[in-house]
């Protein structure tokens, strides 16, 4: 039986995700929402929510030169 996700484990999955969602983020000038970087990577919306986070935690959590936040809701 085929794997959903083209033989990606759910690991492989959230690695490739991480890296799509920091990819897009470093080369957009202006603000991305959720809803576009979910149409963009293919991804469900909740998912890259969560994603986005996950980074925000650890950017935080290793004291990195910059921050992800949300900004205007």
């Amino acid at each position: 039986m085929n794997d959903p996700v083209d033989g990606l484990k759910g690991a492989d999955v959230s690695a490739e995700l991480r890296a799509g969602v920091e990819a897009i983020l470093l080369v957009v000038d202006e603000p991305v929402t959720d809803l576009t970087l979910a149409q963009v990577l293919e991804r469900p919306r909740a998912e890259v929510t969560q994603t986005l986070r996950a980074l925000a935690a650890d950017y935080t959590a290793s004291g990195r030169g910059f921050e992800l936040r949300e900004v205007a809701g």
